[in-house]
């Protein structure tokens, strides 16, 4: 259901794709090292105690996530330390609107990508969504406004970033395409705002989430623009 009252055709869909009606944000929130979806889980998934922001289901995926995760792990805790009061508070206020809008972002990037046609296209490219911070406005759906997104080449990002989530992409699918349930392939999406603070989701695909390329900057704008929640 739409928290928001409102329906689209993409949001149907990502129900429809979800067994036994199960909720798609649980469904698109996931251990960042086997990728299991949190509705799969008898507990909540636990944060790591250092950057408060990957996810795991249990301390044996943190312990081998930690050699990919360490290095991003402690940027993140620099970056925070050396955050003002304000700034740390617009960096946790982006961390929850990208978790509200997670199930969205995932199939706008699946399209953005252009996967049905080309999954290996993941390996090399990432979605990046541009924000503006909404003055006034504290609730985690609305409170950044999309400005812009793009796809952009990994080759052509920062090389500190690139070569951490060239680390990422590695340690996911090894531990994804073994699992039995169909990933074949892991993206990324950057989230960034005019004001410096960014962050970065990744998740696994399988083939069943592949479809044809539409207006989906479009379809990514409305929802995050409107505060649509799937």
């Amino acid at each position: 259901m739409m928290k928001s009252g409102k329906t689209s055709g993409s949001g149907a869909k990502l129900r429809d794709r979800n067994a036994g009606g199960m909720s798609t944000h649980k469904r698109m929130v996931e251990c960042q090292y086997c990728r299991k979806p949190r509705a799969d889980l008898d507990g909540p998934l636990q944060c790591c105690s250092g950057c408060k922001v990957d996810v795991y289901c249990s301390r044996e995926c943190q312990k081998k996530a930690w050699p990919s995760h360490k290095s991003m792990c402690k940027q993140i805790q620099q970056r925070d330390a050396e955050a003002t009061t304000e700034e740390m508070d617009e960096i946790v206020l982006l961390r929850k609107f990208k978790g509200k809008h997670r199930p969205m972002i995932f199939e706008c990037t699946v399209q953005a990508l252009d996967l049905y046609n080309d999954p290996t296209r993941s390996q090399r490219y990432i979605l990046i969504i541009d924000l503006e911070r909404r003055p006034h406005s504290n609730q985690p759906a609305i409170a950044f406004r999309m400005v812009d997104a793009r796809v952009v080449a990994f080759e052509d990002m920062e090389s500190a970033q690139r070569n951490e989530m060239r680390i990422q992409m590695h340690q996911a699918e090894g531990a994804l395409m073994g699992s039995g349930d169909g990933t074949i392939g892991v993206m990324f999406t950057m989230l960034r705002v005019n004001t410096g603070a960014a962050t970065i989701a990744g998740a696994g695909f399988t083939k069943d989430v592949l479809v044809p390329s539409r207006d989906w900057k479009g379809l990514l704008r409305t929802c995050m623009n409107n505060g649509v929640v799937v």
